[in-house]
Order: structure tokens, then sequence, then C-alpha cells
């Protein structure tokens, strides 16, 4: 009798999803369109574990991520400047990130912390999720895609294919550097709503990323952007990418779910 190979979540960490490429088409209907936060992570973590560049992986923030193989060995691959280590017989060992590995079956791999950024990709051969609305992306506020619809938690095991071809396990020699080009803002149909001095401070201080953040948006910290009226306003289509500004006057960047 075979048995079929898992890897169980013993820890998601701060958070972790099943995401790809994105749901795209059904945002008139209120659906957003959720996937990856980095697109260009995504398609290192596929590529290093010979996966097509939108196949699902594991999103994950800020470390804690914790998987073990069950009932065979797991080919797996990190894209993200983080800590990865691999419990095995012989102990803990710390390995490189940027690299794919094949742990064996009762082996477990973590991602420890994060170096800069705060977004680790898991790529995993033989993982293959059914589509919802054309994505497998996990949209959890909707209860769609991924596994039943909610974030990893401890305890979920995840199917994988054991028919899949592995390949020899690759390691990226020269990561990505972080991109320290400007960043454009363009004024929005609201942009009459804030004062010049508001504007001003938005594109010339310094603003800082707070722990309020998720796959929705993450709030900035800095000026006050005061508002020259009233701070609500007609609800309107948003992108991600757009910037909200509510009554507080510090400001949300909208994310992939909002």
């Amino acid at each position: 009798m075979s048995t079929k190979t898992e890897l169980e979540i013993v820890s998601p960490g701060a958070f972790a999803s099943l995401q790809d490429g994105g749901r795209h088409g059904f945002r008139r209907i209120g659906v957003p369109w959720a996937g990856v936060l980095d697109r260009r992570l995504m398609r290192i973590a596929n590529a290093l574990a010979d996966r097509d560049e939108n196949a699902p992986v594991i999103e994950c923030f800020d470390g804690g991520l914790h998987v073990v193989a069950h009932g065979g060995a797991v080919k797996l691959a990190v894209a993200g400047d983080a800590v990865v280590e691999v419990d095995g017989p012989d102990g803990r060992r710390q390995l490189a990130p940027w690299r794919s590995v094949t742990i064996a079956d009762g082996e477990a791999l973590r991602v420890r912390k994060m170096g800069s950024g705060r977004i680790a990709m898991v790529a995993i051969v033989g993982l293959e999720l059914p589509a919802v609305m054309g994505s497998a992306s996990t949209y959890v506020r909707a209860g769609l895609g991924g596994v039943d619809g909610r974030a990893l938690a401890a305890g979920t095991r995840l199917a994988l294919n054991d028919a899949d071809a592995w390949g020899s396990d690759h390691v990226l020699t020269q990561p990505p550097s972080a991109d320290e080009r400007p960043i454009r803002l363009v004024p929005g149909p609201q942009a009459d709503h804030f004062s010049a001095a508001a504007l001003d401070a938005l594109v010339g201080g310094d603003y800082r990323v707070t722990a309020e953040a998720d796959r929705m948006g993450v709030r900035l910290e800095g000026a006050k952007l005061e508002h020259s009226g009233a701070a609500d306003i007609v609800s309107d289509a948003t992108v991600a990418g757009s910037i909200q500004v509510p009554g507080a006057g510090q400001p949300i960047v909208l994310l992939a779910d909002a």
C-alpha cells in the first residue's frame, strides 16, 4: 500500500497563504486580484524548483514558516532574503537562501527570519491546486482558492503529486538587489480633497511601514496629510497601489487583496 506524499504546515509564522499570479477579470463584481505580493519572488522560487513561473507557492511573512515532509521526500525552493534551516537526523543545518532543497520523509524546513524585506516565497514540487475563477490564489475574506479559502494553519497538509519530474537542486548565485528607483505618484480623482502642503508632504516627506499591514494594505507613518474638507468620500473603485488617506491622515497603500 503506497503512502501519499504530503507537506504538513507545522507553523504558518506571522501569516502564510497559497498564492499564484492572481485572479483577474472579476473586479467589476467585487473580487480582487489576490495573488502574490511580489511576482518576481514567485517566478524565482518556481524557477529554482523547475516549476511553471505562475505555479502556486506559499507566500509567508516575517519568518516563522515551519513545514515537514510526510510519506516521502519533498523538493522545495525558497526565494527571499531569509534564514533557511533544515531539521534532519543529523540535527539542524542552516542553508543559504535563494535555493531549492530536497527534504527527506520526516525532515523539516524552517524559514526563520527575514533579512531585507518582509516576504518569502516557497515553491513546492508536486503541488497542484484547483482553480477558482481562474486562479488558485487564496482570498481569505471571501473564502476563495487555496485550501478551503483559508490561510495556512498549523496541521494543514498539502497533498503532492509524486509523478512530477524532479530536476537537480539549484542555487541563485546572484540574488536580485533591492529596487532603489523613485516611486512614481499619480494624483487621483480625489486629489482636490487635500491641500498643496499635504501633497508636498506625501511626496517629499519620510514615511515608514508600520506593523499595521496585511495583504489588503499597509499603513504608513509620517507627516499627517490634512484633508481640505471632510475625509469621507463617495465609494470609488480602487486598484493595487492606490493610496487611501483616512481621517487620521496616515496613508494606506492598497495591496493585492484590496
